[in-house]
């Protein structure tokens, strides 16, 4: 039923079943909007990674480890048309993309707990100084 959607229809379903379903109050939508909000950015990233045209150019000998020397271009439009966007592949983007993912996998998990009637939005996440934080808590198995 879903196979024909990509990443990005398919965080949209996804948010606008949520917002339908579990969020009652302000906090909740900001909750929300914050998780949301970081899985466009990994699809995004996903995007970049993806549809680039990668350059390999290198090795580079740091110590005890090489380091590929490598960047990608990616096309995409924008308001004026057609534009390019550089981008840069080393080990620790490619690492924080990684746990950038797990989280978000995590989040998913939580949010799927609050569809079921499990938890809540606000037993799951809460926001402190405008950063979203996951209560890991919420996730310990749930007696039944």
């Amino acid at each position: 039923m879903l196979s024909h959607y990509t990443a990005e229809p398919l965080r949209s379903l996804l948010q606008s079943l949520i917002g339908q379903t579990i969020v009652k109050d302000k906090k909740e939508q900001i909750i929300c909007s914050k998780i949301f909000t970081q899985v466009q950015k990994l699809i995004t990233n996903r995007n970049d990674l993806i549809h680039s045209k990668w350059y390999f150019y290198g090795l580079q000998k740091e110590e005890e480890e090489q380091k590929v020397i490598a960047f990608g271009v990616r096309l995409h439009a924008n308001s004026s048309g057609a534009a390019k966007k550089n981008i840069n592949l080393e080990k620790s983007k490619i690492e924080e993309h990684i746990k950038q993912c797990k989280e978000a996998g995590i989040m998913i998990s939580l949010l799927m707990r609050c569809v079921m009637g499990m938890r809540s939005l606000k037993d799951c996440f809460a926001i402190e100084n405008k950063q979203l934080v996951i209560q890991y808590d919420a996730l310990k198995p749930i007696p039944i």
